[in-house]
Protein backbone atom coordinates (compact mmCIF):
# COMPACT_ATOMS: atom_id res chain seq x y z
CA UNK A 1 0.00 0.00 0.00
CA UNK A 2 1.55 3.01 -0.84
CA UNK A 3 2.50 5.74 1.91
CA UNK A 4 0.26 8.08 0.78
CA UNK A 5 -3.11 6.44 0.93
CA UNK A 6 -1.51 4.71 4.21
CA UNK A 7 -1.56 8.33 5.53
CA UNK A 8 -4.73 9.31 3.76
CA UNK A 9 -6.30 6.04 5.99
CA UNK A 10 -4.63 7.15 9.03
CA UNK A 11 -6.01 10.76 8.95
CA UNK A 12 -9.71 9.12 8.78
CA UNK A 13 -8.70 7.17 11.87
CA UNK A 14 -7.17 10.24 13.89
CA UNK A 15 -10.50 12.07 12.83
CA UNK A 16 -12.59 9.33 15.07
CA UNK A 17 -10.35 9.28 17.53
CA UNK A 18 -10.71 13.05 17.73
CA UNK A 19 -14.17 12.84 18.36
CA UNK A 20 -13.46 11.42 21.94
CA UNK A 21 -10.76 14.07 22.86
CA UNK A 22 -11.29 17.38 24.13
CA UNK A 23 -12.08 19.79 20.89
CA UNK A 24 -9.24 21.47 19.21
CA UNK A 25 -10.01 25.16 18.79
CA UNK A 26 -13.03 26.25 16.36
CA UNK A 27 -10.49 27.82 13.81
CA UNK A 28 -8.19 24.13 13.83
CA UNK A 29 -10.27 21.28 12.13
CA UNK A 30 -9.02 17.83 11.33
CA UNK A 31 -8.90 17.38 7.44
CA UNK A 32 -8.10 14.62 5.73
CA UNK A 33 -4.89 15.49 3.49
CA UNK A 34 -5.77 16.54 -0.44
CA UNK A 35 -5.55 14.25 -2.49
CA UNK A 36 -3.33 13.50 -5.94
CA UNK A 37 -5.08 12.28 -8.88
CA UNK A 38 -4.18 8.88 -9.06
CA UNK A 39 -5.17 8.63 -5.06
CA UNK A 40 -8.60 10.33 -5.99
CA UNK A 41 -8.94 7.78 -8.74
CA UNK A 42 -8.26 4.71 -6.57
CA UNK A 43 -10.50 5.68 -3.61
CA UNK A 44 -13.58 7.39 -4.60
CA UNK A 45 -16.51 7.13 -4.51
CA UNK A 46 -15.34 5.31 -1.06
CA UNK A 47 -13.78 8.33 -0.22
CA UNK A 48 -16.59 10.47 -0.56
CA UNK A 49 -18.69 8.00 1.92
CA UNK A 50 -15.67 7.90 4.35
CA UNK A 51 -15.72 11.42 5.02
CA UNK A 52 -19.50 12.27 4.54
CA UNK A 53 -19.47 9.47 7.18
CA UNK A 54 -16.71 10.93 9.82
CA UNK A 55 -18.86 14.50 8.99
CA UNK A 56 -21.80 13.24 9.92
CA UNK A 57 -20.16 11.89 13.35
CA UNK A 58 -18.05 14.89 13.89
CA UNK A 59 -21.18 16.88 13.86
CA UNK A 60 -23.47 14.17 15.94
CA UNK A 61 -25.53 13.60 13.47
CA UNK A 62 -25.33 9.36 14.51
CA UNK A 63 -28.31 8.56 12.82
CA UNK A 64 -27.57 10.70 9.65
CA UNK A 65 -24.38 8.71 9.72
CA UNK A 66 -26.39 5.57 9.52
CA UNK A 67 -28.99 6.47 6.93
CA UNK A 68 -26.60 7.41 4.46
CA UNK A 69 -25.59 6.55 0.94
CA UNK A 70 -22.65 5.14 2.61
CA UNK A 71 -24.93 2.34 4.76
CA UNK A 72 -26.60 1.46 1.84
CA UNK A 73 -23.24 0.23 0.35
CA UNK A 74 -23.40 -2.55 3.34
CA UNK A 75 -27.02 -3.56 2.66
CA UNK A 76 -27.36 -3.84 -0.87
CA UNK A 77 -27.40 -7.57 -1.61
CA UNK A 78 -28.87 -8.18 1.90
CA UNK A 79 -32.51 -10.04 1.58
CA UNK A 80 -35.20 -8.74 3.68
CA UNK A 81 -38.42 -10.20 2.21
CA UNK A 82 -40.72 -11.84 4.45
CA UNK A 83 -39.63 -9.94 7.46
CA UNK A 84 -41.50 -9.93 10.98
CA UNK A 85 -40.89 -9.22 14.62
CA UNK A 86 -39.80 -12.50 15.90
CA UNK A 87 -36.72 -13.47 16.88
CA UNK A 88 -35.99 -16.20 14.38
CA UNK A 89 -36.06 -13.05 11.73
CA UNK A 90 -33.82 -10.82 13.78
CA UNK A 91 -31.07 -14.07 14.06
CA UNK A 92 -31.63 -14.15 10.14
CA UNK A 93 -30.91 -10.99 9.11
CA UNK A 94 -27.96 -10.08 11.71
CA UNK A 95 -26.33 -13.59 10.37
CA UNK A 96 -26.84 -12.06 7.05
CA UNK A 97 -24.99 -9.04 7.72
CA UNK A 98 -22.32 -10.74 9.04
CA UNK A 99 -22.00 -12.91 5.63
CA UNK A 100 -22.66 -9.80 4.05
CA UNK A 101 -19.65 -7.91 5.98
CA UNK A 102 -16.91 -10.68 4.90
CA UNK A 103 -18.35 -10.28 1.04
CA UNK A 104 -18.37 -6.49 1.35
CA UNK A 105 -14.13 -6.61 2.58
CA UNK A 106 -12.69 -9.66 0.25
CA UNK A 107 -15.13 -9.70 -2.33
CA UNK A 108 -16.23 -6.60 -3.31
CA UNK A 109 -12.89 -4.93 -2.98
CA UNK A 110 -9.93 -4.44 -6.00
CA UNK A 111 -7.05 -4.31 -4.09
CA UNK A 112 -5.59 -3.55 -0.75
CA UNK A 113 -6.34 0.18 -0.79
CA UNK A 114 -10.05 -0.21 -1.98
CA UNK A 115 -10.14 -3.18 1.17
CA UNK A 116 -9.03 -0.98 4.06
CA UNK A 117 -11.21 2.06 2.60
CA UNK A 118 -13.69 -0.71 3.44
CA UNK A 119 -13.01 -1.37 6.54
CA UNK A 120 -12.72 2.14 7.76
CA UNK A 121 -16.14 2.49 6.33
CA UNK A 122 -17.46 -0.28 8.49
CA UNK A 123 -16.09 1.09 11.56
CA UNK A 124 -17.25 4.76 10.74
CA UNK A 125 -21.04 2.82 10.77
CA UNK A 126 -20.25 0.97 14.08
CA UNK A 127 -18.74 4.02 15.82
CA UNK A 128 -21.85 5.92 14.43
CA UNK A 129 -24.27 3.03 15.96
CA UNK A 130 -21.88 2.78 19.71
CA UNK A 131 -22.39 6.54 20.21
CA UNK A 132 -26.16 7.23 19.33
CA UNK A 133 -26.74 4.03 22.08
CA UNK A 134 -24.27 5.61 24.17
CA UNK A 135 -26.44 9.27 23.28
CA UNK A 136 -29.37 7.55 24.49
CA UNK A 137 -28.68 5.73 27.18
CA UNK A 138 -25.65 7.44 28.95
CA UNK A 139 -24.82 11.14 27.76
CA UNK A 140 -27.97 12.85 27.67
CA UNK A 141 -31.02 12.67 25.52
CA UNK A 142 -30.72 12.36 21.72
CA UNK A 143 -31.59 15.22 19.60
CA UNK A 144 -34.05 13.13 17.59
CA UNK A 145 -37.02 11.44 19.92
CA UNK A 146 -40.08 10.44 17.52
CA UNK A 147 -38.31 6.92 17.00
CA UNK A 148 -39.85 3.49 17.72
CA UNK A 149 -37.91 2.61 20.59
CA UNK A 150 -37.21 -0.98 18.73
CA UNK A 151 -35.35 -0.31 15.09
CA UNK A 152 -32.88 -2.09 13.24
CA UNK A 153 -30.29 1.04 13.19
CA UNK A 154 -29.80 0.83 9.64
CA UNK A 155 -32.42 2.49 7.01
CA UNK A 156 -34.50 -0.23 5.65
CA UNK A 157 -38.27 0.29 3.69
CA UNK A 158 -39.37 -2.45 4.80
CA UNK A 159 -38.88 -2.05 8.59
CA UNK A 160 -39.27 2.06 8.73
CA UNK A 161 -42.05 2.81 11.20
CA UNK A 162 -42.29 -0.63 12.65
CA UNK A 163 -41.44 -1.44 16.07
CA UNK A 164 -39.63 -4.42 16.25
CA UNK A 165 -39.94 -5.64 20.20
CA UNK A 166 -38.99 -9.37 19.69
CA UNK A 167 -35.53 -8.09 17.33
CA UNK A 168 -35.12 -5.93 20.80
CA UNK A 169 -35.37 -8.90 23.10
CA UNK A 170 -33.25 -10.67 20.81
CA UNK A 171 -30.68 -8.03 21.16
CA UNK A 172 -30.92 -8.11 24.74
CA UNK A 173 -30.09 -11.82 25.25
CA UNK A 174 -27.35 -11.04 22.56
CA UNK A 175 -26.33 -8.76 25.37
CA UNK A 176 -27.03 -11.12 28.13
CA UNK A 177 -25.44 -14.44 26.61
CA UNK A 178 -21.83 -13.42 28.31
CA UNK A 179 -23.34 -14.39 31.54
CA UNK A 180 -25.00 -11.29 33.07
CA UNK A 181 -28.56 -9.65 33.61
CA UNK A 182 -28.63 -6.36 32.12
CA UNK A 183 -28.19 -3.68 34.67
CA UNK A 184 -31.28 -1.56 33.91
CA UNK A 185 -33.88 -0.80 31.38
CA UNK A 186 -32.34 -0.08 28.23
CA UNK A 187 -32.78 1.72 24.63
CA UNK A 188 -32.02 0.75 21.46
CA UNK A 189 -30.26 -1.99 22.56
CA UNK A 190 -29.70 -3.61 18.74
CA UNK A 191 -27.28 -0.60 17.75
CA UNK A 192 -24.72 -1.82 20.22
CA UNK A 193 -25.09 -5.08 18.88
CA UNK A 194 -24.68 -4.11 15.46
CA UNK A 195 -21.89 -2.18 16.52
CA UNK A 196 -19.91 -5.01 18.24
CA UNK A 197 -21.12 -7.62 15.62
CA UNK A 198 -19.55 -5.33 13.09
CA UNK A 199 -16.37 -4.53 14.80
CA UNK A 200 -15.72 -7.82 15.78
CA UNK A 201 -16.29 -9.44 12.11
CA UNK A 202 -14.25 -7.03 10.73
CA UNK A 203 -11.26 -7.30 13.19
CA UNK A 204 -11.56 -11.56 12.64
CA UNK A 205 -11.23 -10.46 8.68
CA UNK A 206 -8.31 -8.23 9.71
CA UNK A 207 -6.34 -11.14 10.98
CA UNK A 208 -6.56 -13.15 7.55
CA UNK A 209 -3.09 -11.54 5.68
CA UNK A 210 -4.74 -12.10 2.69
CA UNK A 211 -7.36 -9.72 3.47
CA UNK A 212 -5.04 -6.66 4.89
CA UNK A 213 -1.97 -5.94 7.58
CA UNK A 214 -3.74 -5.42 11.05
CA UNK A 215 -1.05 -2.88 11.56
CA UNK A 216 -2.76 -0.50 8.73
CA UNK A 217 -5.23 0.12 10.70
CA UNK A 218 -4.42 -0.22 14.56
CA UNK A 219 -7.51 2.01 16.20
CA UNK A 220 -9.88 -1.19 15.60
CA UNK A 221 -8.54 -2.84 18.76
CA UNK A 222 -9.16 0.41 21.17
CA UNK A 223 -12.74 0.94 19.34
CA UNK A 224 -13.55 -2.63 20.41
CA UNK A 225 -12.19 -2.02 24.12
CA UNK A 226 -14.44 0.93 24.19
CA UNK A 227 -16.95 -1.23 23.30
CA UNK A 228 -16.85 -3.74 24.99
CA UNK A 229 -16.15 -1.88 28.11
CA UNK A 230 -19.45 -0.13 27.52
CA UNK A 231 -21.24 -3.68 26.92
CA UNK A 232 -19.62 -4.28 30.40
CA UNK A 233 -21.07 -1.25 31.67
CA UNK A 234 -24.81 -1.96 31.15
CA UNK A 235 -24.53 -5.20 32.61
CA UNK A 236 -25.66 -6.21 36.29
CA UNK A 237 -22.27 -8.02 37.27
CA UNK A 238 -18.87 -8.50 35.86
CA UNK A 239 -18.79 -10.71 33.07
CA UNK A 240 -15.13 -12.78 32.62
CA UNK A 241 -15.84 -13.29 29.03
CA UNK A 242 -15.74 -10.24 28.35
CA UNK A 243 -12.65 -9.56 30.08
CA UNK A 244 -10.41 -11.87 28.59
CA UNK A 245 -11.43 -9.88 24.90
CA UNK A 246 -10.90 -6.90 27.04
CA UNK A 247 -7.74 -7.74 27.90
CA UNK A 248 -6.78 -9.05 24.52
CA UNK A 249 -7.59 -5.73 22.75
CA UNK A 250 -6.54 -3.54 25.59
CA UNK A 251 -3.03 -5.37 25.44
CA UNK A 252 -3.15 -4.31 21.65
CA UNK A 253 -4.18 -0.82 22.33
CA UNK A 254 -1.41 -0.45 24.79
CA UNK A 255 1.48 -1.78 22.18
CA UNK A 256 0.19 0.57 19.91
CA UNK A 257 -0.64 3.76 21.14
CA UNK A 258 1.25 3.51 24.70
CA UNK A 259 4.09 5.77 24.22
CA UNK A 260 4.84 9.13 22.58
CA UNK A 261 7.11 7.43 20.14
CA UNK A 262 4.52 4.92 18.93
CA UNK A 263 1.67 7.69 18.92
CA UNK A 264 3.93 10.07 16.72
CA UNK A 265 5.34 7.03 14.73
CA UNK A 266 1.64 6.48 13.63
CA UNK A 267 0.39 9.61 12.62
CA UNK A 268 3.77 11.94 11.92
CA UNK A 269 2.45 15.26 10.96
CA UNK A 270 -0.89 14.80 10.69
CA UNK A 271 -1.42 15.27 14.68
CA UNK A 272 -1.20 19.38 14.41
CA UNK A 273 -2.84 20.57 17.15
CA UNK A 274 -3.38 17.33 18.70
CA UNK A 275 -0.82 16.94 21.63
CA UNK A 276 0.34 13.05 21.20
CA UNK A 277 0.61 12.49 25.14
CA UNK A 278 -2.92 12.88 25.30
CA UNK A 279 -3.44 10.52 23.24
CA UNK A 280 -0.91 8.42 25.28
CA UNK A 281 -2.66 9.72 28.78
CA UNK A 282 -6.22 8.59 27.49
CA UNK A 283 -5.02 5.58 26.71
CA UNK A 284 -3.35 4.24 30.03
CA UNK A 285 -6.93 6.34 31.69
CA UNK A 286 -9.46 3.56 29.76
CA UNK A 287 -6.42 0.94 30.72
CA UNK A 288 -6.89 1.92 34.48
CA UNK A 289 -10.46 2.07 34.56
CA UNK A 290 -10.39 -1.47 32.73
CA UNK A 291 -8.84 -2.71 35.66
CA UNK A 292 -10.87 -0.21 38.20
CA UNK A 293 -13.97 -2.27 37.00
CA UNK A 294 -12.54 -5.46 37.07
CA UNK A 295 -11.19 -4.99 40.78
CA UNK A 296 -7.57 -5.61 39.81
CA UNK A 297 -6.25 -2.75 42.49
CA UNK A 298 -2.87 -2.92 41.61
CA UNK A 299 -2.87 -2.91 37.84
CA UNK A 300 -5.55 0.06 37.73
CA UNK A 301 -2.93 2.07 40.39
CA UNK A 302 0.04 1.12 37.72
CA UNK A 303 -2.19 2.43 34.37
CA UNK A 304 -3.14 5.26 36.62
CA UNK A 305 0.12 6.57 37.85
CA UNK A 306 1.04 6.08 33.41
CA UNK A 307 -1.11 8.00 32.67
CA UNK A 308 -0.43 10.84 35.41
CA UNK A 309 3.26 10.66 34.10
CA UNK A 310 2.19 11.01 30.18
CA UNK A 311 -0.33 14.09 30.78
CA UNK A 312 2.83 15.66 32.18
CA UNK A 313 1.66 15.86 36.17
CA UNK A 314 2.93 15.32 39.50
CA UNK A 315 0.28 15.10 41.74
CA UNK A 316 0.93 15.24 45.47
CA UNK A 317 -1.51 16.15 48.53
CA UNK A 318 -0.38 18.96 51.25
CA UNK A 319 -2.50 20.71 54.00
CA UNK A 320 -3.15 24.73 54.17
CA UNK A 321 -4.71 26.56 56.77
CA UNK A 322 -8.21 27.96 55.92
CA UNK A 323 -11.89 28.29 56.22
CA UNK A 324 -14.50 26.79 55.62
CA UNK A 325 -17.57 27.94 56.67
CA UNK A 326 -18.49 31.78 56.93
CA UNK A 327 -19.10 31.36 60.56
CA UNK A 328 -15.02 29.95 61.15
CA UNK A 329 -13.62 32.29 63.95
CA UNK A 330 -9.77 30.29 63.03
CA UNK A 331 -8.34 28.28 60.35
CA UNK A 332 -8.35 24.65 60.55
CA UNK A 333 -6.14 22.33 58.27
CA UNK A 334 -7.75 21.68 54.56
CA UNK A 335 -6.82 19.02 52.66
CA UNK A 336 -5.06 20.69 48.93
CA UNK A 337 -4.43 18.42 45.83
CA UNK A 338 -1.49 19.77 44.17
CA UNK A 339 -0.89 19.79 40.65
CA UNK A 340 2.04 20.51 39.43
CA UNK A 341 2.36 19.92 35.08
CA UNK A 342 5.57 19.63 33.57
CA UNK A 343 6.73 22.85 30.56
CA UNK A 344 6.91 20.30 28.25
CA UNK A 345 2.97 19.72 28.30
CA UNK A 346 1.47 22.62 29.11
CA UNK A 347 2.78 26.74 28.58
CA UNK A 348 1.85 27.30 32.51
CA UNK A 349 4.16 25.23 34.85
CA UNK A 350 3.42 25.24 38.21
CA UNK A 351 6.53 24.97 40.19
CA UNK A 352 5.45 25.63 43.66
CA UNK A 353 2.05 25.63 45.30
CA UNK A 354 1.56 29.42 45.35
CA UNK A 355 0.76 29.02 41.63
CA UNK A 356 -1.55 26.06 42.08
CA UNK A 357 -3.48 27.02 45.53
CA UNK A 358 -5.83 30.07 44.84
CA UNK A 359 -8.36 31.54 45.96
CA UNK A 360 -11.04 31.75 43.44
CA UNK A 361 -14.15 33.25 44.25
CA UNK A 362 -14.81 32.08 48.22
CA UNK A 363 -18.58 32.46 47.27
CA UNK A 364 -21.25 31.09 49.75
CA UNK A 365 -24.13 28.69 48.11
CA UNK A 366 -27.80 30.51 47.81
CA UNK A 367 -28.87 27.34 50.45
CA UNK A 368 -25.79 27.17 52.86
CA UNK A 369 -23.15 28.71 54.76
CA UNK A 370 -20.33 26.59 53.53
CA UNK A 371 -17.94 28.09 50.91
CA UNK A 372 -18.19 26.54 47.49
CA UNK A 373 -14.35 27.10 47.62
CA UNK A 374 -12.57 26.78 50.93
CA UNK A 375 -10.65 30.22 51.93
CA UNK A 376 -6.94 29.31 52.08
CA UNK A 377 -4.21 30.88 54.00
CA UNK A 378 -0.99 31.86 53.57
CA UNK A 379 1.68 34.58 53.11
CA UNK A 380 0.83 36.81 50.08
CA UNK A 381 -2.12 39.17 50.90
CA UNK A 382 -3.60 40.19 53.77
CA UNK A 383 -7.40 39.55 55.04
CA UNK A 384 -10.04 41.29 56.33
CA UNK A 385 -9.82 39.56 59.50
CA UNK A 386 -5.80 40.09 59.63
CA UNK A 387 -4.78 36.95 58.46
CA UNK A 388 -2.82 36.04 55.10
CA UNK A 389 -4.83 34.64 51.95
CA UNK A 390 -2.65 32.42 49.43
CA UNK A 391 -3.25 33.98 45.55
CA UNK A 392 -1.61 33.27 42.58
CA UNK A 393 1.87 34.61 42.60
CA UNK A 394 1.17 34.49 38.41
CA UNK A 395 -1.29 33.42 36.60
CA UNK A 396 -2.32 29.92 37.69
CA UNK A 397 -2.17 26.86 35.60
CA UNK A 398 -4.76 25.74 33.32
CA UNK A 399 -5.25 21.87 33.46
CA UNK A 400 -6.18 20.67 30.11
CA UNK A 401 -9.42 18.08 29.86
CA UNK A 402 -7.28 15.10 29.91
CA UNK A 403 -5.23 16.34 33.17
CA UNK A 404 -8.30 17.01 34.98
CA UNK A 405 -9.74 13.61 33.87
CA UNK A 406 -6.85 11.91 35.14
CA UNK A 407 -7.29 13.91 38.51
CA UNK A 408 -10.61 12.83 39.05
CA UNK A 409 -9.45 9.62 37.99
Amino acid sequence: MAEKQLEILRGYELRLLRCTLAPPPSDLRIQSQPLNEESQCSLLPLHEHINSLIDSIESGHYLQALSSDAAKLVLDTLDFVDLNDSAECADRVYSALLQRVETFIVNDSENDVDKACRVILLMCLSIAALFWFTQCNVTGRPSVLNLPKCRFPLEVSTLEGNELIEWENWARYQLMSVGSDLLGKFSYLQYIVFAKMLLIKTKDLLFDATVLPVNGIRTISWWLTRLLLMHQRILDERSSSLYDLLKVFMAETLQHFGTLENVTTYWGNQLHDIDPSEIVSTVHLEAGLLEHIYRRVDSCRKRFESAEVAAGLQLSVTAVLGFRTIHQVEPKAQMVLVANTSSSNTSDACPSISQVIHTHDSTIGDATDVFVTPKLLGNSHESETGVQCVHAGGSAAHLKAIQQAVILS
